[in-house]
């Protein structure tokens, strides 16, 4: 670092007074200073809001201090899920940062490309990822690096820094062609979107959530850690979700006492088929206060199976990375087959051909341009087209019909892939199913759904069966022309089954 980049750096004891948007988060944390609010269910640790803000804005005045890390600096992040992940969101909070998470499961070239792309000062890794860490910025090592107890603590007169229109947070979206797109909020949507679902939902201090999704993704960070900080309720984070955590999820709710939950359908499905914990249905019966569901739509069949299980509602949302959250079921409003009701502040519009768009409150800033590191703002008329399909029915819900480039044309009639779905999903020998359209030379487009089975299922003695199941409930035009198995559909890392990636594998253009 050069003397001249290290004195362009105005240090964090001299700042202005924070602005009225950041001393409102001061007060937030006064008014639960001694609540806890960061559960470490993995090292049994934890922090209170008091704590936490300790904590994060010394790691702030490190990243300043002794890495010249300057107001509207960029800071990657490529972590684990983890205490120190959460606490530094909150040290790009107070430090005036834009956090800029990469999944440690991108691949090292895709990781080098989007860290340079947004134009970071600094990187944070671990041992276990520092290898997605080496792009020629300084990279601040968690496991050496992380000042311990009072050391380096800044001084208490320190006011901090903030703008609400600021970046705070550049996320990836999970495509699967091309360019990840970067989506670029400010501090002013996502806080605003928080509070806006947790008051729906009626989070507050006795809220305890269980932290599940990746903290890489927008939902682990809006989700689960903003929503529970502004609702002055508490966050447990434990080990990601995986297979083996399905056979074992009940052990640390019932043991840290959590009440609410986020959960995508692909968790949900594993819980359904793997976990026996009886004590575990019990607890959820008992002590389970908020289910909500969302990064994917959740079949009926497998929302039915879930209440069974567990006596729970699943209440389904909706909300994209651009938008944030659009509407949402909630246990006391809750409308089967939709999505439910929009968020005060959010606006909604319909194209010709049912395409949603969606206005109001929570829009992000716009997305990376990888060439100048700049956010290119999207629609001049401040609405953004979704792709997705859907309508409002006559409750004032939402109901989501369909994904645009997901609609199969067969000989000149619209085919709802997710309606074949839903239908499958109703067999007892379907585990997980994708349509998809491939292409015909006579129809255009013909109908196959790959299909992953349930466990001890065989495709060929049930096919006739699916057929059936199909000419039943659906349209000619509808019914699969044909049906292929695969050992497990390929997902997304929030469970979304990734059709351009099932086309390719199947010699089909994307």
């Amino acid at each position: 670092m050069s003397a001249t980049n290290k004195a362009a750096c105005t240090p964090m004891r001299r700042r202005a007074e924070p602005s009225i948007f950041l001393k409102e988060v001061f007060a937030h944390v006064e008014e639960h200073r001694d609540r806890p609010f960061l559960v470490d269910a993995v090292f049994d640790r934890v922090w209170t809001y008091g704590g936490m803000q300790d904590a994060a804005r010394r790691i702030a005045f490190v990243l300043a201090d002794r890495y010249a890390v300057a107001p509207g600096a960029r800071i990657g992040i490529v972590l684990e899920n983890s205490a120190e992940f959460a606490l530094l969101y909150f040290a790009a909070l107070y430090g005036g940062y834009t956090a800029v998470p990469v999944s440690p499961q991108t691949n090292p070239a895709e990781a080098a490309f989007l860290l340079r792309g947004a134009r970071v000062a600094l990187v944070v890794a671990a041992a276990s990822t520092r290898a997605l860490a080496e792009i020629g910025v300084p990279i601040f090592d968690v496991d050496t690096d992380w000042p311990a107890g009072d050391s380096e603590l800044v001084d208490q007169k320190w006011p901090g820094y903030s703008d609400p229109e600021t970046p705070f947070s550049i996320t990836f979206t999970s495509g699967t062609t091309g360019v990840p797109k970067g989506v670029v909020h400010a501090r002013r949507s996502l806080f605003a979107a928080a509070r806006a679902f947790n008051a729906v939902h009626e989070f507050g201090p006795h809220t305890r959530m269980f932290h599940l999704f990746s903290m890489s993704y927008m939902a682990g960070f809006l989700n689960t850690l903003l929503c529970p900080f502004f609702a002055g309720g508490s966050v447990v984070v434990g080990v990601a979700f995986g297979p083996q955590l399905a056979l074992r999820f009940w052990d640390v709710p019932i043991r840290h006492q959590v009440n609410t939950f986020w959960l995508a359908p692909a968790m949900i499905a594993a819980l359904v088929r793997a976990d026996r914990n009886a004590a575990g249905s019990a607890y959820a019966r008992e002590h389970i206060e908020s289910v909500c569901v969302g990064t994917a739509p959740m079949p009926a069949v497998l929302a039915q199976a879930f209440v069974d299980k567990y006596g729970r509602i699943a209440s389904e949302s909706y909300g994209l990375s651009e938008t944030l959250f659009v509407s949402s079921n909630t246990p006391k409003a809750h409308t089967s087959a939709t999505v439910g009701a929009p968020l005060p502040g959010v606006r909604i519009a319909f194209g010709n051909d049912g395409e949603i768009s969606i206005g109001g409150a929570f829009m992000f800033l716009g997305y990376l341009d990888y060439e100048t590191g700049a956010a290119v703002a999207g629609d001049d008329d401040g609405w953004f087209r979704s792709g997705d399909l859907g309508e409002i029915d006559a409750n004032g819900m939402l109901m989501i019909t369909g994904r645009k480039k997901d609609l199969i044309i067969r000989g000149g009639v619209n085919v709802s892939p997710r309606a074949v779905e839903e239908t499958l999903l109703g067999h007892a020998a379907i585990a997980d199913v994708a349509v998809i359209g491939m292409p015909h030379e006579f129809y255009g487009e013909e109908v196959v759904a790959v299909i992953e089975l349930a466990a001890g299922a065989k495709l060929e003695p049930i096919q006739p069966e699916l057929v059936a199941l199909c000419k039943s409930r659906l349209n000619a035009a509808s019914v699969p022309a044909r049906f292929i198995a695969l050992d497990q559909l390929p997902k997304s890392s929030n469970g979304k089954v990734q059709k351009a990636r099932l086309r390719e594998m199947l010699g089909t253009p994307p």
